[in-house]
């Protein structure tokens, strides 16, 4: 019978887990400060292809190019660039906090649609109970919050887009069968997403930036493609 990794093997990762997810919405609207939401998407998904690229050739890793592979890296890109699209579009009309808030959403939608669609998913009762108390938590903020006034409704729907595209690309990945090394798909999904980004742009009527963005929007795309992309 195999032991339980130590508290303090989880505690960490699961602490920076919580860091990433809770700074990324932030970085995201601090880089639209300068730059139009199209072409800071497009350029956080080059960077963090790139990037990925370096460390899997330094890891000595190679892409996969097999059929399943491709199918992985195809619902890895959907996953990443239709919500990031969705939500870079609604973070000019609600705050970082919101957003994470409504991406707490995320876990709740996955492990749901994970139950019906992806066989032998099980959710124990105690699992079924953190859910409801994770959604009750978010319904009590908003109920007895001033997110609503503050927030443009199609800023919130937006928001919610990006959560359901994310937890529904998650879930098809997992009914594709067996997954490839974590680093390697992700890398696969980056690259695809990035040249998905640079082929829709000019069809999708993004201007081109007329000037090199500000200190702090490059430094919130750096680290929202090193940190919250890969």
């Amino acid at each position: 019978m195999e032991s339980e990794p130590p508290q303090q093997a989880i505690a960490g990762p699961y602490m920076a887990l919580v860091l990433i997810w809770s700074t990324t919405p932030l970085a995201i609207v601090l880089s639209l400060r300068d730059m139009n939401a199209l072409w800071a998407l497009a350029l956080r998904m080059l960077l963090a292809a790139l990037v990925a690229v370096a460390v899997l050739r330094v890891t000595g890793m190679r892409l996969a190019w097999t059929r399943q592979a491709l199918r992985l890296y195809g619902m890895g890109a959907v996953g990443m660039v239709l919500p990031m699209a969705f939500t870079y579009v609604g973070a000019r009309h609600v705050s970082s906090g919101l957003i994470s808030v409504l991406f707490g959403l995320a876990p709740l939608i996955v492990a749901l649609l994970a139950r019906f669609l992806v066989p032998g998913t099980l959710v124990r009762p105690l699992q079924w109970l953190g859910m409801m108390l994770g959604l009750g938590g978010l319904a009590f903020m908003f109920l007895h919050g001033e997110h609503l006034v503050r927030a443009e409704l199609m800023g919130v729907l937006w928001i919610l887009a990006g959560v359901l595209t994310y937890a529904g690309a998650t879930v098809g990945a997992k009914r594709l069968g067996p997954s490839l090394h974590p680093l390697v798909q992700t890398t696969g999904a980056l690259v695809l997403s990035s040249l998905g980004c640079l082929l829709v742009l000019p069809l999708a009527g993004g201007s081109m930036p007329s000037h090199w963005p500000g200190m702090v929007s490059m430094g919130a795309i750096v680290y929202s493609a090193c940190f919250g992309s890969i």
